[in-house]
């Protein structure tokens, strides 16, 4: 459920707010949040701040997509989107 709810964020932000490029940070010790991301084919853009988890020191990883990245990686997706829409 948590890629398909971030899935539908970058849709809404590439389709309907016209952004180019939309960035997120995860704690890397939060995996499954990492997962997320990269299934979603952000790409890591480095380090950020330190923080922890649960109690465990970790830090943040920074993440991208592009419009046209997110686009590329869901190609016939506006077509099932709309099907699912009139249903």
């Amino acid at each position: 459920m948590g890629t398909a709810l971030a899935r539908a964020g970058l849709a809404y932000g590439f389709e309907q707010l016209r952004l180019e490029r939309i960035w997120a940070e995860a704690i890397e010790a939060n995996v499954a949040s990492v997962r997320i991301l990269e299934r979603l084919g952000m790409r890591g853009i480095g380090p950020g701040e330190p923080a922890a988890f649960l109690g465990q020191a970790s830090r943040y990883r920074r993440f991208e997509i592009s419009r046209a990245e997110f686009l590329a990686a869901a190609p016939g997706r506006h077509h099932r989107q709309g099907r699912a829409e009139r249903a």
